[in-house]
């Protein structure tokens, strides 16, 4: 199927038609997305979308959270709208779709063509998939449009990193908290899809009890990552030339691709300048640049063209 993209914001193709009765998801993902076979706690949480009930996802980084939204997007009549904290992440995730699914973006970022663009999409039915954040879900112009949305309108919603609900809705996110009286109350809307690696016992019931989810609708895969190595090191009195000392170890001196994080804007930048005095290729990345700094250092370090993210 051709597909057209415009700056990276919209993705659109040719919908396809299929039919509940008798449907055989392993086919649908063999046939649409190549895999031979599902992973862990995914067929289980797919199938609970397609019958119309919720469901929390718990699955490690890499255990294909992203076909668990895509699978019903694809499936169900409607629109799927996904909701996600990051535009750096919407991106990737639009960028990342398979050929079968027509998606877009919708960001406080983009210009009134895009905007109108997307909104007669919308009105066409054109579109599998929506993402955006979770304060647009409290434009009343952006509920205005869900609302006139060819029948049968949204078919769930997915709540990407499902754990800001806890982490982040009591500080600088409040939107996470009332996220639940818009998607249920305002726009009718029963299906809930939520997502996330990274959740504690205390996390799921806080996210349950936000999102008005039970706890039967948790969907747990816990997975002892053996790629993964954790280090310590108490080293307190340069710590910048021990990172640079450290980077330049055998151990991370091949290593392609390497995020540093830091707990301050100021230090993105102050890490980010030593590294490049040292010779290595990094740059910093905040919430403090504007989002063409931020797209061009998100696809410079994807691509490989960059090595270091701090």
């Amino acid at each position: 199927k051709r597909k057209t993209k415009n700056a990276s914001k919209v993705k659109s193709v040719n919908r396809l038609e299929f039919s509940l009765d008798g449907l055989n998801v392993s086919g649908v993902l063999e046939d649409h997305f190549s895999h031979k076979e599902f992973r862990p706690g995914q067929k289980r949480a797919i199938q609970l979308i397609l019958d119309g009930k919720s469901c929390f996802l718990i699955l490690p980084t890499g255990g294909g959270k992203s076909l668990c939204y895509q699978i019903p997007a694809l499936i169900l009549k409607g629109l799927a709208l996904i909701v996600t904290p990051l535009i750096s992440l919407m991106q990737d995730q639009l960028e990342r779709l398979p050929s079968c699914l027509s998606g877009a973006i919708w960001n406080s970022y983009q210009t009134a063509k895009e905007i109108s663009q997307i909104k007669r999409q919308l009105r066409n039915g054109e579109l599998d998939l929506l993402f955006i954040s979770p304060e647009r879900l409290f434009s009343p112009s952006f509920r205005f449009v869900l609302r006139n949305l060819p029948l049968p309108g949204v078919s769930f919603v997915c709540i990407d990193e499902a754990h800001c609900v806890s982490e982040w809705s009591h500080n600088f996110r409040p939107a996470y908290l009332e996220m639940t009286n818009v998607i249920r109350n305002e726009l009718g809307i029963s299906t809930i899809l939520a997502l996330t690696a990274t959740a504690t016992r205390q996390t799921c019931k806080s996210v349950c009890d936000a999102l008005s989810l039970d706890e039967s609708d948790i969907v747990r895969i816990d997975a002892r990552r053996e790629n993964l190595f954790l280090s310590v090191s108490r080293d307190t009195a340069n710590r910048g030339k021990s990172l640079i000392s450290l980077l330049e170890s055998p151990r991370f001196c091949d290593l392609q691709s390497m995020i540093i994080y830091v707990f301050l804007k100021a230090q993105t930048e102050q890490v980010a300048c030593a590294l490049r005095s040292a010779q290595m290729d990094a740059a910093a990345y905040h919430g403090g640049m504007n989002a063409y700094q931020r797209k061009k250092i998100q696809n410079s370090f994807m691509s490989g063209k960059l090595r270091i993210v701090v």
